[in-house]
């Protein structure tokens, strides 16, 4: 069910947790949310909000796993592309700040990101470094991808 379309109290929604509540027609808890693109948020809400902790598959492919604020990427997170290379950044309002890091498909190999644009090359263990620092582990690539 659509958050914001649900007004009753002590109501449980397939993909909702049983605490999830609903306040003025806005659900807050941790729940499971598709939306009509075929994206899909598994995590927590705050009156109606991606807020905390989720993950959130794009209609793309695209997987983010990370921190949201207000249904916005923000603080640490990691982006999964469909292609398989993945990054690893900061977020402010949606949007990439400070260094992070991007790898290959593989896992082989690994660029400086500021910004969220692709710098130069880097070790790979510089960018384990980057991932550390900013508090996630360093992906899995091939088969038992995370």
């Amino acid at each position: 069910m659509p958050l914001g379309l649900a007004s009753q109290q002590n109501v449980v929604y397939p993909g909702f947790d049983p605490s999830f509540q609903y306040t003025g027609g806005k659900g807050s808890g941790r729940g499971k949310l598709t939306r009509s693109d075929g994206s899909v948020f598994d995590g927590h809400f705050k009156d109606g909000k991606f807020q905390g902790q989720g993950k959130w598959v794009l209609a793309s492919g695209a997987v983010f796993e990370g921190e949201f604020k207000e249904d916005k990427r923000w603080g640490p997170g990691k982006l999964r592309f469909p292609d398989g290379k993945v990054e690893i950044q900061e977020y402010r309002e949606y949007d990439p700040v400070g260094e992070g890091v991007r790898w290959s498909a593989d896992g082989l190999r690994a660029w400086r990101m500021v910004e969220g644009r692709q710098r130069e090359p880097i070790p790979v263990e510089e960018a384990a470094a980057v991932a550390e620092r900013l508090g996630l582990a360093v992906p899995s690539f091939g088969e038992d991808e995370d």
